[in-house]
């Protein structure tokens, strides 16, 4: 029987069963013990109770790895409020997955607000998932700019995202007395020796 005449599984098996012959016993020996010790390895030798008990340890670790670990995040001026920073409103629509995102921001006691709408898919791209496929869109941020954009989710998301950034950066400026745009913002100019 010729190699091509098997099954990938039973090529893969011969392949193995060569380069096993072709190991010394030392090699064998250390392979063997690594199978042996390997946590797959002793789980098959475990009561369910023991099973489960390990992988209430094994959580348990992880918790109290995870807390050590943890920093305190670095308030910076796009350090958006995790709980507020994305929320998806997914909804289905002629069995298409059209998604409605609200992104929300929080700085300095600001609150802005876009939202990403999908109009409709552009083409047949069901097997991809839902960020990545193109689609018409309506976009809006702080409930005025109203924009319709093609693209992916993803990209959409991405742009409103350095917006509202960039929005929130500026109107921090803006409350700032001695910066110009302030100023003419509010048509009130600083005397000189304030600047």
């Amino acid at each position: 029987m010729d190699d091509h005449d098997l099954s990938p599984k039973e090529c893969r098996r011969r392949r193995d069963r060569a380069r096993r012959v072709a190991m010394s016993p030392r090699q064998r020996a250390a392979i063997n013990k690594r199978r042996r010790d390997s946590y797959a390895g002793k789980r098959l030798f475990m009561t369910p109770e023991e099973k489960k008990e390990k992988t209430r340890q094994s959580k348990r670790d992880y918790r109290k790895r995870a807390k050590e670990q943890q920093v305190a995040p670095k308030r910076t001026l796009a350090t958006p409020i995790p709980s507020l920073h994305l929320m998806y409103l997914e909804r289905k629509i002629l069995g298409l997955h059209l998604m409605t995102l609200l992104l929300v921001f929080r700085h300095n006691h600001l609150l802005l607000t876009s939202r990403i709408q999908c109009l409709h898919m552009v083409g047949r791209q069901r097997h991809m998932p839902p960020w990545k496929r193109t689609i018409a869109m309506r976009t809006s941020y702080l409930r005025t700019t109203r924009k319709r954009m093609r693209g992916t989710f993803l990209e959409a998301k991405n742009l409103m995202i350095g917006k509202l950034m960039r929005m929130s950066i500026s109107r921090r400026l803006m409350k700032i007395p001695t910066n110009p745009m302030y100023q003419i913002h509010m048509m009130r100019f600083m005397p000189m020796s304030l600047t």
